[in-house]
């Protein structure tokens, strides 16, 4: 009986020492039997790199070379480039796995891999349980109670805004090797969905195998998770101006990162895009029309509420003038 592939996991910490040790905790955990650990660290200074000295006895853990850049995207490829393994899973320091998630992932994987070949880009994610500080649960499962989707595996889904977090994806090696190294860009795990949803494909487990824990220090969160819709609807009808003010530089925001997105995989990958993938950048990089940006995108589950679909649409023509 051959032995199962290895798994390395990209590990990026940042003054993590409160809730890291959790974290490994549940990667020691895991059920899938070969797996290596590569920390990077964007130099904390807490007690992070001691917690994770502390470790080396028990888990297969490895500390890349240290580069310090103070931000979320390069602390992961750092990590990254060490990796050589067939698959590869992003985690975060503060989140808490299940012990099935990287078996339960990999075999997805495997799977496109047995039917389409080892060389085509594939990536799996799991649903997530949004929990408080403690752990408490907030709400069973992100794509529930959000207008994300888990069903998103079109690149067109993937345009405006990212449905998954990093840290409920596992890839493999075909993926990786056309994704790195990371241009510049917002936040690296859109870049990795969108060239899995161009170059191969998507799966879904509907599980929520992370702990996706909110706390005040979080790099990317949930703002106001589970927040009711009540409560919700009193918040918007107090604070409507600044509200839209909020709004309309997330819109902004959003827009620039988009076309940058596009300007990045036009430069990267050129005619070698898919002609789906290039009248999607082509309508976002040509002239401003909102009516072909629209057509290039019908369709698409954005993650996003209409009113924000139409905000960032707009602020993409007046980005573009």
């Amino acid at each position: 009986m051959s032995e199962p592939p290895r798994v390395d996991i990209a590990l990026a910490t940042y003054n993590g020492a409160r809730f890291l040790p959790e974290q490994l905790d549940s990667l020691a955990a895991q059920t899938w039997p070969a797996i290596r650990i590569w920390v990077s660290d964007d130099g904390s200074s807490d007690d992070t790199l001691q917690v994770i000295e502390g470790r080396r006895g028990t888990l297969d853990l490895h500390v890349a070379p240290i580069d310090p850049q103070r931000d979320i995207t390069r602390n992961f490829q750092n990590a990254l480039r060490c990796t050589d393994a067939p698959y590869v899973a992003l985690c975060d320091q503060d989140d808490v796995w299940d012990p099935r998630k990287i078996a339960l992932l990999q075999a997805k994987v495997a799977g496109f891999e047995a039917q389409y070949g080892k060389h085509v880009p594939a990536l799996a994610f799991c649903d997530l349980a949004i929990v408080d500080e403690t752990l408490g649960v907030i709400n069973a499962s992100y794509f529930r109670s959000s207008i994300k989707s888990g069903e998103a595996s079109d690149f067109r889904d993937f345009v405006l805004n990212n449905h998954v977090p990093g840290c409920a994806m596992l890839m493999n090696r075909a993926l990786l090797d056309i994704a790195l190294p990371f241009p510049l860009l917002d936040i690296h795990d859109h870049w990795l969905i969108q060239l899995a949803a161009i170059f191969g494909h998507i799966g879904h487990v509907d599980v929520p195998l992370v702990q996706y824990r909110q706390h005040g220090s979080n790099s990317i969160g949930l703002a106001r998770a589970g927040e009711g819709r009540i409560a919700k609807a009193l918040r918007l009808l107090t604070t409507l101006p600044a509200e839209l003010t909020a709004r309309q530089r997330t819109w902004t925001k959003q827009a620039a990162a988009v076309r940058n997105n596009m300007a990045q995989l036009r430069g990267r990958f050129g005619d070698r895009l898919p002609e789906e993938a290039c009248t999607i950048v082509n309508a976002i990089l040509g002239p401003p029309d909102v009516g072909r940006i629209k057509r290039a995108l019908a369709g698409a589950r954005h993650g996003d509420r209409g009113i924000d679909v139409h905000g960032v649409l707009r602020a993409l023509t007046k980005s573009q003038g």
